[in-house]
């Protein structure tokens, strides 16, 4: 399905479609939401320790599984294989990377890998083309794995004294960690060559680097600090070209949109979500209930259709789609 860009003129219009759901409330929040790269499924996490996954269709979102406790703490991270649009990848805080596979009849566990029975697993990053799997754990350790080959481990890399708080894919085998020092490295590696070369540091931020994501279009890298700033570079030349400044909160997330047009940015506190035009990064709307403060908001486009879906503290821990024409079963 071709994206349908969002017009700029639509967001005064935008509304909040709030996605149902009666386990959701003061206990039990949503910790972290994630598209498929056909926006026909969208999966988020709570911190009950359950999936919940709702189907999109001609504009209509309604629910179609959940998977109670699907590992033995609250899922952190998803990640759905850009191959299968009804596979994803979860872990949570331990050593176990879950794979599973929806179907007409609920859903299986494809694959559980153990990596190392010390690490605390926080974050899973399928490769834009599906043949491989990102695993970072809170020691600072990035591992590759091999998703056409049983995921079997091809690569690591031990950051010693410093945190990886994000990372993104940079093409199918290059990627980007961001780390606790403030600087972002940029990683490439062979599946036939037994290492990963760092090819350049984009240096520059005087707190943590929080967030990373690669432009659709190839053009910018976006980078987010614990003081609030994002910084746009240039990736031919590896320059910072733009920086967005004024709220002194830690950045929560960063997205762009499928056609590379906007730039949505949330805060870990009580400042509201926010989205920018990339052409001068000029703030064109504000997501309201996009606020954090018991959980970190988020605020990701819809891969094929032109709204939103974003979580926040005033949502009461649940989910909203954020756009002019939906509806909500």
């Amino acid at each position: 399905m071709a994206t349908r860009s969002i017009p700029e003129d639509s967001f005064k219009d935008w509304k909040a479609f709030e996605l149902p759901d009666a386990s959701l409330g003061k206990d039990t929040r949503v910790i972290t939401i994630q598209w498929n790269t056909k926006g026909t499924r969208l999966a988020y996490a709570k911190t009950d320790k359950s999936l919940k996954i709702w189907r999109l269709s001609n504009f209509t979102c309604s629910p179609v599984a959940t998977l109670a406790n699907c590992h033995d703490a609250p899922v952190e991270s998803i990640s759905w294989d850009p191959t299968n649009e009804l596979r994803l990848a979860t872990v949570a805080r331990g050593s176990i990377v879950k794979v599973w596979e929806l179907s007409n009849n609920g859903h299986n566990l494809l694959h559980s890998i153990r990596l190392n029975s010390k690490d605390e697993n926080n974050l899973v990053v399928f490769s834009p083309c599906g043949s491989f799997l990102a695993v970072v754990n809170r020691a600072g350790n990035v591992s590759i794995l091999d998703a056409t080959n049983g995921f079997e481990l091809l690569h690591r890399i031990d950051h010693a004294k410093e945190h990886v708080y994000d990372l993104a894919w940079a093409g199918p085998g290059a990627f980007l960690a961001a780390l606790s020092t403030g600087d972002v490295r940029l990683y490439r590696f062979d599946p036939g060559y037994n290492g990963i070369e760092l090819v350049h540091t984009l240096k520059g931020h005087q707190s943590a680097a929080t967030s990373v994501r690669c432009d659709p279009r190839g053009r910018y890298v976006a980078i987010g600090t614990n003081e609030g700033t994002v910084s746009l570079w240039d990736t031919q030349h590896l320059i910072s070209v733009g920086t967005i400044t004024g709220v002194d909160e830690p950045i929560g997330s960063i997205e762009f949109s499928p056609d590379g047009k906007y730039m949505a940015v949330t805060y870990e506190y009580d400042s509201p979500g926010r989205i920018f035009i990339l052409d001068g990064l000029r703030e064109v709307h504000q997501i309201s209930q996009c606020v954090g403060g018991n959980t970190i908001p988020q605020a990701k486009f819809s891969p094929t259709h032109p709204f939103v879906v974003c979580s926040g503290d005033l949502l009461h821990g649940k989910c909203a789609l954020m756009g002019v024409r939906l509806v909500v079963k």
